[in-house]
């Protein structure tokens, strides 16, 4: 199992950063496959619970909120992103109205709205990429970058890192269950490591990306504390649908769930950290 994570990352990360610097056309792709492939999961693991989600319905709300990070960048991302997910509610209430769908309305309407809410957070990854037309040294280098292409980084690093430390160092120091129910395997040693961890990376990243080392430790602590969270979260879907793992994609690291759980909470928030403190 090690081995496998230690492959996949020496293949993924620089594929995923190439893909982030890269940008463009590919940089939505990727999310969006990224976002459909979650949604797939989350609807996989509701269907388990014998929930009958309105699946096409939720892809299109994934659908209509990653393209909404690629075409409306800026300003009016937030708006954009409220008006969607006002029309995903409204299409959800008209469905189950229209059909006759009562016995278990209520819970097959929420799973439908949070198959399509939940893994569409990929698109504030996407929005954070052009979060700000600006162009900042890449570490302190002669080398230019847009400013997008560090935050996302960073919180890739963030997210990532942070889970290796707690990884390590729950396996070989972890006593103390953080949330035994949920995740059996997490420690609270682990989770401090993991958030000492990313606090250390935004601060010593946070200069070089183009922000002040305190925005970065800031960020870093963002991430630290909410990559745990949205974990658990994670855990606690797949616990209540009795899997062990998301259906798997990455070998050694399960589905697109059990890799990006701790980005999909933390991007949100590094989105609106960016734009309205940093900037």
């Amino acid at each position: 199992m090690l081995l496998k994570r230690v492959l996949t990352a020496v293949v993924g990360i620089p594929l995923a950063l190439w893909v982030v610097y890269y940008g463009r056309w590919l940089f939505f792709v990727v999310v969006l496959v990224l976002a459909l492939a979650a949604a797939r999961e989350y609807y996989y693991a509701v269907l388990q619970r014998n929930t009958h989600p309105n699946v096409p319905l939720g892809y299109a709300g994934v659908l209509m909120l990653v393209v909404l990070g690629w075409v409306v960048p800026g300003q009016g991302f937030e708006v954009a992103q409220c008006l969607a997910i006002l029309v995903m509610l409204l299409a959800a209430l008209a469905v189950w109205g229209l059909t006759g769908h009562t016995t278990g309305a209520i819970g097959d309407g929420a799973t439908t709205l949070a198959g399509a809410l939940y893994p569409g957070l990929f698109a504030y990854v996407l929005a954070m990429r052009y979060v700000v037309q600006a162009r900042v040294p890449w570490f302190g280098g002669p080398r230019i970058i847009e400013a997008g292409f560090g935050y996302v980084v960073l919180l890739l690093a963030v997210c990532w890192l942070s889970d290796t430390a707690a990884y390590f160092v729950g396996e070989r120091w972890g006593t103390t269950r953080l949330a035994p129910r949920v995740s059996p395997g997490k420690t609270v040693e682990g989770a401090l490591a993991g958030l000492a961890t990313a606090a250390v990376v935004g601060l010593v990243a946070g200069g070089p990306l183009g922000m002040s080392a305190w925005h970065g430790l800031a960020l870093g602590v963002i991430g630290g504390v909410l990559g745990p969270v949205g974990d658990l979260a994670a855990s606690a879907i797949k616990r209540d649908a009795g899997l062990k793992d998301f259906p798997v994609l990455f070998p050694g690291h399960g589905g697109v769930l059990d890799r990006f759980d701790a980005l999909l909470f933390s991007a949100p928030a590094f989105y609106f950290y960016v734009k309205y403190v940093v900037w």
